[in-house]
Parts: structure tokens; sequence; C-alpha cells
């Protein structure tokens, strides 16, 4: 039973390292648990509605890795409607029908802060903002379903926790401190990939597949700079202290 009243509160992840950690857990440990006990729901004596619902739920971040693909095959999708020399496409064309998908997070979450709090425009903002982080963090959890699809088993990753409970705390000078992701160095390459197949949609005017890759490319570029920003600023308060020791001895 699913009992939507019910709160558990948490500390968010104040860094994007750490953000980057929890989805690797959490898709790891989803996708091994799908795995594990797909096999046995499907073969359960259950009603259909109940298997395909356990399957959506164990599969959830499967969601990703569908999205990692419409994304690399975009300029595959201008190069068919225009670089042979077809129609310019009607609002049910190849690259609406595959945009689709890409409205699927911003619907789930708008309906469920409608669910939870009952307002939906006001909080559109938040809602385009925490789509944006998941198309950023897409690579992170494809690498995650890739290593336990390799190796099944992946090592418990905890969260950092900063003990932030109110909007006067800091985390600067924290001890618990993580280093930048090696996905960085990807993530700068599928930049680079998507810049350019926005400027190829632009050169022939699939505005539409512009708009697709163009929200893909602000997620990635989020996550690169706070990536980035943010491991150069804690190693400010490091560097600091180090001085200050030397000038002790």
């Amino acid at each position: 039973m699913y009992l939507p009243d019910v709160v558990a509160e948490a500390e968010l992840p104040v860094t994007v390292a750490a953000y980057r950690r929890q989805q690797r857990r959490w898709a790891a440990g989803s996708f091994a648990c799908a795995l594990k006990l797909l096999p046995r729901i499907l073969r359960a004596p259950l009603r259909p509605a109940v298997k395909f619902e356990a399957a959506l739920h164990l599969l959830g971040y499967v969601s990703h890795a569908s999205l990692l693909l419409l994304f690399l095959i975009q300029p595959l999708l201008v190069y068919y409607a225009y670089g042979r020399g077809v129609a310019p496409a009607s609002p049910l064309s190849i690259w609406s029908l595959f945009a689709i998908p890409g409205l699927a997070p911003l619907i789930y979450l708008a309906y469920a802060q409608w669910r939870a709090t009952g307002m939906t425009f006001r909080r559109l903002p938040y809602v385009l903002l925490a789509s944006v982080l998941g198309a950023g963090v897409m690579l992170t959890v494809v690498g995650a379903i890739v290593q336990v699809l390799a190796a099944r088993h992946v090592a418990f990753e905890r969260t950092p926790k900063y003990g932030i409970a109110s909007a006067s705390d800091s985390w600067d000078g924290k001890r618990y401190g993580l280093n930048i992701d090696a996905l960085v160095g990807f993530e700068l390459l599928l930049a680079c990939y998507s810049l350019a197949t926005v400027m190829y949609a632009a050169s022939t005017r699939n505005w539409g597949i512009l708009a697709y890759t163009a929200y893909f490319l602000v997620g990635i570029m989020v996550m690169i700079i706070f990536s980035l920003g943010q491991a150069a600023f804690a190693l400010v308060p490091r560097s600091l202290a180090s001085a200050s020791g030397c000038r002790e001895l």
C-alpha cells in the first residue's frame, strides 16, 4: 500500500558531486533489484496490472538510457528529414514523435507537485530546473546501469551529509569532500556533440530538434560547470588551511 501522506525527512545533496553519487547509487540499486526480482515477479501468480506496475517501478532508471539514445540519434533524424531532401516535417513527424519522451519527466514532476501541494503553475520553475538536472545526470545513471550489467555488484557509496538545516548554514569547510567525477570528461565530449547538433538543426531550421537538444545541452553544462566550480571552491579552504599550517611551523 502506498501512503502519500507519510513524510520522511532527509537532507538533500548539497554539491553536484554528492548528487551524482546519490543518483548513481539509486540507479545501480534499483536496476540490480530489477535483475534479481523482476523474473520472479513475472512468474508469480499476480494480476498483469500488478506485474506491469512492478516492472515500471523497478526499471524506472532505464528511462535515462532511452533519453541518452534519443539524444545521440538527433543528428540522424535531422539528416533523414532534411539532408535527404525530404519535405519539412509536420507536427506528427519523426522528430516530434521522438521528442515526446522528453516531456515525460516534466509531466511526471508536475503531476507529483500537484498531488503533493495542489500547485502546478507556481511550482513550474522548480519542475523545469529538476528536469534539466535529470537530463544532465543521464550519463551518470547509464554508467551505473552498465556497471551493474558488467559486474552485478556495485560498492555502496554514501551520500555526503553536511548537516544543512537552514538557509544560513554553509557546507564550506566541511571535511567530507568529494573529488571531481571522472565522467566530467565524457560530459564535455557530450556537450560538444550536443552543440554541433544544435548548430546542425539551426542550419536546417529544425526548431523541434534544436529545442530538444538544447534542453540536454543546458543540463549537461549545468552539471559540468557546477562540478568544476564546486570542486575548485572546495580546494580554497584546504589551501588556506595548508598555508596557515606552514606559517605556524
